[in-house]
């Protein structure tokens, strides 16, 4: 008995504290929840005459003041941002205007910042924003008359560019597919001047064309595919690059390009990939160089059809394969699988050298495929021929860093 009493005394004492309580009910005239939805937080303002911070004006339109603007269908007429802090939500619409009719769809000039722009098509034009930090994403760009998506200062991702021309004003900085200073998961074909571009910063008139001046060390293109087809209808050349990014890393990415530096009036650098640093990619060219960069690693470059090809280019290459197939060979010219200051763990086929190499090479493999010689170096260790031929020492100074100005005087290590 005594054991049942105290099994009870607890819900004893409950009951007890439930009756002094009372009845637990809502109080009348609870509060509502407070918190906001995100249209209230960030309204969205349709892109419609009248709306706040939109007006028409010289046939486009233009956003005057910070906002979230999103189309509310295909439109014919330019956007021009004249506000910072602009987000422009494409919504799955069109900006679509006539054949070589317009340059750009939406625009933003120099002094505009933190504007971005995604989800959308352009078809005949492209994307212009030229102010710090721009963003451009989910995008597709169809035969811009100029260049495809031109954010230098920016960042590109998840976008489309098929097509691009000369440009209205027929300057060589137009016509390329994507200029950002980051691009990833990107496709960037068919374009006159490079498919992607990391930061072109300024240019001077010369008379060959241009010289440019490259920046963006802090950039880089990952996951992307370049293709430069290099010749308008007119038979001018542009970059033939498919990735173009002198200052930065390209990692993940291949490119393909054309002959359109041959015999055309610009006559521009015709490497299809180039960066400060290129890994884990794949470059065709069709008149130049496959892949050039400072430090180029696990990767595979081609050429051909040029009369001075380079497969893979570096001032360090390092688990490369280098392949030049060079139809012709103009006086004094070569060609060379790769060619570069320290080459480690290479394989190289090219029509006169299957590997060229002012410093040191070890543990390469390489084929004279013309008949000249297979591997050339100042130090040439643990290196074989494919196809036989033979591994040469080449006497310091002959090498001018650019051409070979001279038949080659070997100190032949033997014949394999």
């Amino acid at each position: 008995m005594k054991a049942s009493f105290i099994a009870l005394f607890p819900l004893l004492l409950v009951q007890t504290a439930f009756a002094q309580l009372g009845s637990i009910t809502a109080p009348p005239d609870s509060p509502a929840p407070q918190r906001l939805t995100l249209a209230e937080l960030q309204p969205r303002i349709p892109l419609i005459v009248g709306q706040p911070g939109v007006t028409f004006e010289f046939d486009e339109f233009k956003i005057n003041q910070p906002g979230n603007y999103y189309l509310t269908a295909d439109v014919t007429m330019a956007i021009n941002i004249r506000a910072n802090d602009v987000v422009i939500d494409l919504n799955g619409f069109t900006i679509l205007f006539a054949p070589n009719s317009a340059t750009r769809g939406i625009y933003a000039n120099s002094t505009r910042q933190g504007v971005q722009v995604r989800n959308g098509n352009l078809s005949n034009c492209g994307i212009e924003l030229l102010g710090p930090d721009p963003v451009v994403t989910d995008c597709l760009v169809e035969n811009a008359s100029g260049t495809g998506i031109d954010a230098p200062l920016g960042r590109v991702e998840r976008c489309l560019v098929d097509g691009t021309g000369m440009g209205n004003n027929g300057l060589p900085l137009s016509g390329a597919g994507i200029s950002a200073t980051i691009v990833e998961d990107c496709i960037a074909q068919k374009t006159w001047l490079a498919g992607i571009m990391v930061t072109v910063t300024e240019f001077v008139n010369s008379p060959n064309g241009a010289i440019y001046h490259h920046q963006g060390a802090d950039g880089g293109v990952r996951r992307c595919y370049g293709q430069c087809i290099g010749q308008d209808p007119d038979g001018k050349s542009g970059e033939v690059s498919g990735i173009f990014a002198d200052k930065a890393t390209v990692e993940d990415s291949a490119g393909i390009s054309s002959e359109g530096s041959l015999g055309g009036t610009w006559n521009a650098p015709t490497a299809v990939i180039r960066g400060a640093t290129v890994q884990n990619c794949k470059g065709s060219s069709e008149g130049g160089i496959g892949i050039s960069g400072g430090s180029v690693q696990n990767c595979t470059g081609t050429c051909g059809n040029t009369d001075s090809g380079v497969g893979v280019g570096a001032n360090s290459a390092s688990e490369c394969a280098g392949i030049s197939i060079t139809t012709t060979t103009a006086s004094g010219q070569r060609s060379y699988g790769i060619r570069g200051n320290h080459i480690i763990n290479c394989v190289g086929s090219g029509t006169s050298t299957g590997i060229y190499c002012t410093g040191i090479t070890t543990y390469c493999q390489a084929t004279r495929a013309g008949g000249g010689i297979a591997i050339q170096g100042i130090i040439v260790t643990g290196c074989t021929t494919l196809q036989g031929g033979t591994v040469g020492q080449i006497d310091p100074g002959y090498y001018d860093g650019v051409n070979l100005t001279a038949p080659p005087l070997q100190k032949f290590l033997g014949t394999l």
